[in-house]
This record gives structure tokens, C-alpha cells and sequence, in this order.
């Protein structure tokens, strides 16, 4: 997937692996599933936003440094966090390999409620995909469109990787990636090796990068 204006929503294309536009009716209303536009990097923006904002409170509120946690919080530029995350929506909508690719799932009204993103590791022999993320709305967490997120964005990359990596275990359990062909990374195969030289969990990563790989197909 590739953008080339990223301000023009209309000069959005697709390359080596496009997402069909799906629309179905679910317990949660109306939903259509698509490709990303320019027009929907804000939102997924802010929906990633929302997700570190939470992950911050959860692992930094109630322990015996919650005082200076919370004031750190307080004096977090939200809008410069919000910026930065877009550049790096941006920056994977224009690899030029065409391999990466962020699925967005809306409501009846048109509203981004979730995402999913699939991006092309560089650098290395083997063609390597990682599932960066997979988030949705709040208020759209319960049921089975997480899954279905995961399911969708899964099947673009086959044919397109050697391997697949997910970073993001907060959708179900492991049953639910083991139902999608995902196992435990064996510590001594390529996957490891190359996330070992990749350092994955280093600061250089950005924060709604850094949960634990556990699974690759």
C-alpha cells in the first residue's frame, strides 16, 4: 500500500497486497473494512494516541512512583505526541516496496473504530511482516471485530512474506492466534535471530511498538 500525497486522499493507490473494501452488519451496527486513506491517518492516529495514554496509566499509576508518574503525564505535549505518530503512519504508507498497509474498520457514520497495521521489516534476507498493531475503539472492544481485524490483515500479507509477526497480543488469547496459523517464536529460527538483531523492545521503537512478540506464522 502506498500513499504518494498524503494530503490528497484521492491519489491513494494499492500495490502488491490490496485489501478488499468489505462492508456487514454485526452486533456493533453497520462496519465496512478498507484500506487506509490520507483522511484516515488522524484518526488511527488518535485512536494509537488513545491506546499509549492508557497503556501509560495502567503500568504507571499505581505503583509506588505514581506521584512523579502523574506529573510526567500532565506535561506530555499531547499534540506533539499525536504529530509524531502520524509521521509514522506516514512513513509506512510510503515504503516503496508496497508491502505495508494499514486496515481501518468504521462505523455506519463513517467513524474510524479501529485499525490494523502490517508493515514490511527493512533490512533483512527474508521477507519478514510484522503486525505492528491491532486496537480498536472502546466502545467497540467487545465481540469479534478485533479478530476479524487480525484475520483480514493476515490473509493480505500471504504470498508477500516468508514470515509473519505480530506485536500485538491484545486481541484474545493465544488460541486466537493459534487458530490463524501463529506459534511460539522458537528461539534459535530466523525470526528470533533477526528480532534479536533488531532489538525490538529498544527505546529507538516507538511506544506503541514495544509489547513482547510472541507469535509468528
Amino acid at each position: 500500500m502506498q500513499i504518494s500525497k498524503i494530503n490528497n486522499s484521492n491519489s491513494f493507490t494499492s500495490r502488491n497486497n490490496p485489501i478488499p473494501t468489505e462492508t456487514f452488519i454485526s452486533a456493533l451496527g453497520k462496519i465496512t473494512m478498507s484500506e487506509a486513506t490520507s483522511d484516515d491517518i488522524t484518526p488511527v492516529a488518535k485512536l494509537i494516541r488513545q491506546r499509549e495514554m492508557l497503556s501509560f496509566k495502567l503500568k504507571n499509576f499505581y505503583g509506588e512512583n505514581a506521584a512523579e508518574a502523574k506529573t510526567y503525564y500532565k506535561q506530555i505535549n499531547k499534540n506533539s505526541w499525536l504529530k509524531d505518530i502520524k509521521q509514522y503512519l506516514v512513513k509506512l504508507l510510503q515504503k516503496p516496496d508496497g508491502n505495508s498497509s494499514i486496515l481501518v474498520a468504521k462505523n455506519e457514520d463513517g467513524k474510524v473504530i479501529g485499525y490494523a497495521t502490517m508493515e514490511s521489516m527493512d533490512n533483512v534476507k527474508e521477507k519478514v511482516g510484522i503486525i505492528e498493531n491491532i486496537h480498536l475503539d472502546y466502545k467497540y472492544s467487545k465481540g469479534d471485530l478485533g479478530h476479524y481485524l487480525l484475520h483480514k490483515i493476515v490473509k493480505t500479507a500471504y504470498g508477500q512474506f516468508s514470515d509473519i509477526i505480530t506485536k500485538s497480543p491484545s486481541i484474545g488469547n493465544y488460541y486466537t492466534y493459534q487458530e490463524l496459523g501463529f506459534n511460539h517464536i522458537p528461539p534459535n529460527s530466523n525470526a528470533a535471530k533477526i528480532l534479536n538483531a533488531r532489538n525490538l523492545e529498544d527505546q529507538d521503537y516507538q511506544g506503541w511498538m514495544r509489547k513482547t512478540i510472541n507469535y509468528y506464522l
